[in-house]
């Protein structure tokens, strides 16, 4: 984790706490490091605000959080002691949670954090909260991070792909918006190149009740956000999910669970044809040739033969129907349609 630890009359000093590193703001902050520190440490730092706002830690009396909490949370984030300290110390720092009694409570800061992308979340703990009574500096620093972090980021994506697993992958960086409705609705599963996250009853239920951080959703004004994110039709468990959730919300009938409506509605749409949005399987090879065909860009593969032959192909990507691939042979100049299980070792040929 950097952050600025003192300044000099020309320049800010920046310090890793990690590895002991020290750098000049003005000459050498390390730009090649920034998306690595950042989408980890972000990623660590939004795992440790959504732990603390379901069960707030307790605050002792000398400062900081208590020993049982500070371990709770190391084995939230599966990190060592050190490094969960520094990083429950970058949540404190950037006042995410400040003492409310015995407890902390997520701040007017964290419903900032909530609704901001990757760059704004690190200018955010990289800049030290003392500077928070020098506004214009403050701001100017800020500032300074989240533009300099933007032109070594990949640029925000606002689709969310859902699957009838309830999953969603987004296939990028999230913009501002969709890390608002990750945080509100979803549990983030994994975060690198692409989030991956999952709908349960309980996130459902919690994007629809009070929240601390920020206004509960309607049902329409949450199925309004899924729908603009998620590039075809809302897959139906997901629709039973919802309705279910609303159910228990407000003390109605329909206690038989969302899981079972899934199940039915998965039911119903194996005995169906194939709807022709079906998004299909959400593997890394669908998604490089989901950006394949995006970018109409090549892609080389082996597909198998049967019998446990597989050829090498350089296909051009068409279009994904459910689970199948249609796709220009380059070499043979002709047309194939192929399961996308019967693929390996996709990977897209830059021109």
């Amino acid at each position: 984790m950097i952050r600025m630890t003192s300044e000099g009359p020309n320049e800010r000093i920046w310090h890793d706490a990690l590895s002991g590193s020290v750098y000049s703001r003005v000459t050498e902050w390390p730009r090649h490091l920034a998306p690595e520190l950042a989408l980890d440490t972000v990623a660590q730092v939004d795992r440790i605000a959504r732990a603390w706002e379901a069960s707030a830690p307790s605050v002792r009396r000398e400062g900081g959080i208590g020993i049982l909490d500070q371990r709770a949370t190391a084995r939230v984030l599966d990190v060592d002691t050190t490094t969960a300290e520094e990083l429950i110390r970058a949540v404190t720092e950037a006042r995410l949670f400040v003492p409310a009694g015995t407890r902390l409570a997520p701040s007017t800061i964290a419903q900032q954090w909530s609704r901001s992308d990757t760059a704004a979340r690190w200018a955010l703990l990289a800049t030290p909260a003392a500077l928070q009574r020098v506004g214009g500096e403050y701001a100017e620093v800020r500032a300074d991070l989240e533009s300099g972090l933007r032109t070594e980021l990949p640029e925000p994506v606002s689709e969310l792909l859902i699957q009838s697993d309830y999953t969603g992958i987004i296939p990028g960086l999230p913009s501002a918006r969709l890390e608002w409705l990750i945080w509100r609705a979803c549990e983030v599963e994994s975060r690198s190149a692409a989030t991956v996250v999952r709908f349960t009853s309980s996130s459902i239920r919690g994007a629809l009740s009070s929240h601390v951080i920020s206004e509960p959703l309607t049902v329409p004004e949450l199925t309004a956000e899924l729908t603009a994110a998620c590039p075809y039709p809302l897959p139906q468990p997901l629709t039973y999910l919802i309705a279910d959730a609303e159910r228990r919300s407000v003390g109605g009938q329909g206690r038989q669970g969302a899981v079972e409506a899934g199940q039915r509605a998965e039911a119903a749409t194996r005995t169906a044809s194939p709807h022709p949005a079906d998004p299909g399987p959400f593997t890394p090879e669908a998604f490089t040739l989901r950006a394949a065909i995006a970018d109409k860009a090549e892609v080389s593969t082996e597909v198998n033969m049967g019998g446990g032959r597989w050829s090498e192909r350089r296909l051009l990507p068409l279009r994904l129907d459910g689970h199948r691939l249609r796709a220009e042979d380059v070499a043979r100049e002709t047309e194939l349609t192929v399961a996308i299980s019967a693929l390996r070792h996709v990977r897209r040929i830059e021109q």
